[in-house]
């Protein structure tokens, strides 16, 4: 190729030239727009991949933006499809990545009528890709307004932030066959003129409307726990008969009932100024152990200086033989002006033979000249505590010398009350469909037993109750009984899986 002007020879690769060596005439070349056509070209071609465009779809005459993420709820399905009162409903969302980028981390989350049930983070989804999300809800009865939320929390750069809500509809409705069933209630006892709360256990829990324990006990408030958790506040009438209640109860059109569940004590009686005989690891001059036992709160025992964790002063009743005790009560109050205010921090032991002792309660006592009731501290045995012979009381700390002024051992005034049954075995432990028979339960303390269940479709005819270690039941089990095993109960004592029905 030669120079129009000077002919003289131009090097071969002139396309990169503007301008002859030679003689300084313009070389002519491509038209400038043909250049700047033919670079944007070759830049797209390499930045296409990277994920960026250069003019919008739709659009090729706008200026260059970068590629978004567009996420979405797709759908939601719920297990079970026909939810009932009761039930954990499992929510599946599906969340997609429609748009033409990648979305990085998100964050899905599910409202049932406005409530958020919960929030997860979804890894980065790919262009065209999904994630399924699930949740969980324990059903309520009623028409529930269900949403979720695809980037709920705001941190992916979309092409459409509008689409990111999901709405759908589910109706709960009660359902007849759920019935609620006690298993046990703690503690299964209580006296005339009580305010107290008690554990319920038992399978359905949240289908219950109502708890009824018998005549004479109020049920103040109840809270469910969980389908298996119950709690409830309870009053019992000064006036209320002692003896053993069924307590029933009930769901939408369902009762269930746990004879004997529940008991009603005499009047409680305060047996340690009887038969304590009282002992101390110290005692100040003037004072002594049994002054303790005496029902006077004036008169003290004291040991004449502080206790502490590693070298703690102990006070100690023996009620000479075992108890079935239902309540301690101990109180650090006496007359003296300097004591009000001052502490004594304390643990409460038991035991039954004077050397294994078993912790049932601590805390710190405030002494109060003018009204000892108000500053006592009451700890309630459980109903399944064994009988107690020895009682401690041990001071660990406080600001006060280590004292006791009163402690009071509670016991049912009813001597003859018999202690609670247990069943051990059933003989014979099955039976078939449309049968009657007779079968033994064998056990403890069954003197006084009344009340015998083996649970649905199964009817108790009569009892005889032969011995305090056994009794005898006719009993018919119903042709349409459903097939499996069931609980026996004596007086609200469990013999879980005693007795199995089976096909004809």
């Amino acid at each position: 190729m030669y120079c129009k002007g000077c002919r003289n020879p131009l090097p071969s690769k002139v396309e990169h030239l503007n301008y002859c060596v030679y003689c300084g005439r313009r070389i002519p070349g491509w038209p400038r727009w043909v250049k700047w056509t033919l670079a944007l070209a070759v830049i797209s071609m390499v930045a296409g991949p990277l994920g960026y465009r250069f003019w919008p779809q739709g659009d090729h005459s706008g200026a260059p933006v970068a590629s978004k993420a567009d996420l979405l709820i797709e759908d939601i399905i719920w297990t079970p499809t026909d939810p009932v009162v009761g039930e954990i409903v499992t929510f599946a969302v599906k969340l997609k990545n429609q748009g033409d980028a990648d979305s990085g981390l998100s964050q899905v989350s599910l409202h049932v009528d406005s409530v958020e049930i919960g929030a997860t983070t979804v890894s980065s989804l790919d262009i065209g890709n999904t994630s399924t999300q699930t949740f969980t809800w324990s059903a309520q009865v009623g028409v529930h307004s269900i949403k979720a939320t695809a980037d709920s929390n705001n941190s992916v750069l979309e092409s459409n932030e509008a689409n990111n809500q999901y709405h759908a509809t589910l109706t709960i409705i009660e359902d007849d066959r759920i019935v609620p069933a006690i298993s046990s209630i703690s503690p299964r006892q209580g006296t005339p003129g009580q305010t107290f709360y008690v554990n319920i256990a038992g399978a359905n829990l949240t289908a219950a409307t109502t708890v009824n324990f018998g005549e004479g006990i109020t049920v103040n408030s109840l809270n469910v726990n969980s389908p298996t958790k119950m709690t409830a506040n309870l009053s019992i009438a000064t006036d209320a008969v002692p003896g053993t209640r069924d307590v029933s109860m009930t769901g939408p059109s369902n009762t269930g009932i746990l004879p004997g569940g529940f008991r009603v004590m005499a009047p409680l009686v305060n047996i340690a100024s009887v038969y304590g005989i009282a002992s101390a690891d110290a005692t100040y001059v003037g004072s002594n152990a049994q002054n303790a036992v005496d029902r006077d709160y004036v008169s003290i025992w004291n040991a004449g200086s502080h206790g502490s964790a590693s070298r703690p002063h102990w006070w100690e009743v023996d009620l000479q033989q075992d108890r079935d005790v239902i309540e301690v009560v101990v109180n650090t109050s006496h007359a003296g002006d300097y004591a009000p205010g001052l502490t004594n921090t304390y643990n409460l032991y038991v035991s039954s033979d004077g050397s294994s002792w078993t912790l049932i309660g601590s805390g710190t006592l405030v002494a109060n000249a003018t009204d000892p009731e108000a500053y006592a501290d009451r700890h309630l045995l459980s109903d399944q505590a064994p009988a107690i012979r020895y009682i401690k009381y041990e001071v660990t700390g406080g600001t006060n010398w280590a004292h006791l002024a009163e402690m009071e051992v509670l016991v049912d005034s009813d001597t003859n009350q018999p202690p609670p049954p247990a069943v051990t075995s059933v003989s014979p432990d099955h039976g078939t469909r449309g049968q009657t028979l007779v079968v033994t339960i064998s056990g403890t303390n069954f003197t006084a037993a009344t009340a015998v269940s083996f649970g649905a479709d199964i009817a108790v005819k009569s009892i005889t109750v032969n011995s305090a270690g056994q009794i005898s039941a006719e009993i018919s089990i119903s042709a349409n009984a459903t097939i499996g095993v069931r609980t026996v109960v004596v007086e609200g004592a469990l013999l879980q899986g005693g007795f199995l029905v089976m096909q004809t």
